[in-house]
C-alpha cells in the first residue's frame, strides 16, 4: 500500500500527543473532551484521535483522511479496541465552493486539524471544512486544536482565520516538558499547537 505523507507521524500529531499525556495538561484536556464529539482532519494512520478515544471520556471520535486511508485508519482503530471511534473519507477540496450549504454537515464540539496546514492551494479548503464541521448556532461552541510546522503556515492562512472570524491561542513552549532526547527531536520553535475559536471559551 502506498501511502504517501499520511504514512507519517508528523511532529506536531506527535507533539500533541505529548502534551495530551503531560500530567500539567491532563486536567485541562480532560474537561476539554468530557462526553464531547471529536473529528479529525488528515489524520493519516489515526494517531491522535485514538489517543483521544483511549485516553479520555469522549462521546464519539471520527477519524478522517482520503479514501486510500481508510482502512488503515479502521485496521488502527479495532488494533487498539477503539469504542468509541469510527473511520470515514473525506476530501476537503468538495468544501472549496464559496456558496456551499453546510447546514446539513454533521457538526463537532472539537475539531483536531494535526499537521495539516501544508499545501498554500489548501489554505481556503481546509477553513471551509472547519466552518462546515464546526457548531454555528450560538448555542454550542467548537474548539478546533490546531497543530503546525512554521515553515508551512505563513501569514497568509493566519490572516484567513481571522477574517472568518476565528481568534486563536498558542501552547507556550514551556507547556510541553520535553527531555532533553525529545527536544532535539522536536524544534519547538518551529512547531505549534494552537486552540482556535471564535467565542470565548477559555
Amino acid at each position: 500500500m502506498q501511502l504517501g505523507i499520511g504514512g507519517d507521524t508528523w511532529p506536531a500529531a506527535e507533539l500533541f500527543c505529548h502534551l495530551l499525556l503531560s500530567p500539567s495538561w491532563h486536567s485541562f484536556f480532560q474537561k476539554l473532551f468530557h462526553q464531547k464529539t471529536v473529528i479529525e482532519l488528515g489524520s493519516g494512520h489515526g494517531l491522535a484521535g485514538i489517543l483521544v478515544d483511549k485516553v479520555f471520556n469522549v462521546q464519539s471520535v471520527v477519524i478522517t483522511d482520503l479514501q486510500n486511508y481508510v482502512d488503515l485508519i479502521e485496521k488502527n482503530i479495532q488494533r487498539n479496541s477503539c469504542q468509541h471511534s469510527r473511520a470515514e473519507a473525506m476530501d476537503w477540496t468538495v468544501y472549496n465552493s464559496a456558496t456551499a450549504d453546510f447546514s446539513q454537515e454533521e457538526k463537532f464540539d472539537i475539531v483536531l486539524a494535526l499537521e495539516c496546514v501544508y499545501r498554500r492551494e489548501l489554505f481556503i479548503p481546509l477553513i471551509r471544512t472547519l466552518e462546515a464541521k464546526s457548531h454555528s448556532d450560538g448555542h454550542k461552541n467548537t474548539v478546533i486544536i490546531l497543530g503546525i510546522t512554521r515553515d508551512f503556515a505563513n501569514e497568509q492562512f493566519f490572516s484567513l482565520l481571522v477574517e472568518n472570524g476565528y481568534k486563536f491561542r498558542k501552547v507556550p513552549q514551556g507547556a510541553f516538558h520535553l527531555t532533553d532526547t525529545q527536544r532535539q527531536r522536536f524544534d519547538v520553535s518551529h512547531i505549534g499547537i494552537l486552540l482556535v475559536y471564535k467565542s470565548d471559551v477559555f
